[in-house]
């Protein structure tokens, strides 16, 4: 069974879930709207809140690479994902290929992470 929760927030940067009771955090189209301490921070919540074997799935929009705006505006997707390693993180896999975007479709990646 499929059990999906969108969570709304105002900026906050805690995630109102248990220590390792997700299976996979989603970061679509979102981290360009947040500093480095924020993101850093953010990352951290979603390493917390994660189950061992959970995933972390991240599409970077806006990044150097891919109509670059805010504050990815001078970061290339090997940057960020550095960044996200960086947050205790493991590296998994690559997609490349059409996303959709807005009233678009668009040419991109997204990058999967594991625990460490």
């Amino acid at each position: 069974m499929i059990n999906i929760k969108i969570i709304r927030t105002y900026g906050q940067l805690i995630l109102p879930f248990a220590d390792e009771s997700i299976d996979m955090v989603l970061f679509y189209d979102v981290l360009h709207y947040l500093k480095e301490t924020a993101r850093k921070k953010l990352c951290h919540e979603a390493f917390r809140i994660l189950e061992p074997n959970g995933l972390i799935s991240v599409y970077p929009k806006h990044s150097l690479d891919d109509n670059p705006i805010m504050e990815f505006k001078s970061m290339s997707l090997e940057e960020i994902r550095q960044e996200i390693q960086d947050s205790n993180f493991i590296f998994n896999k690559k997609h490349c290929g059409f996303i959709s975007h807005d009233d678009s479709v668009n040419r991109g990646c997204v990058i999967n992470f594991g625990k460490v």
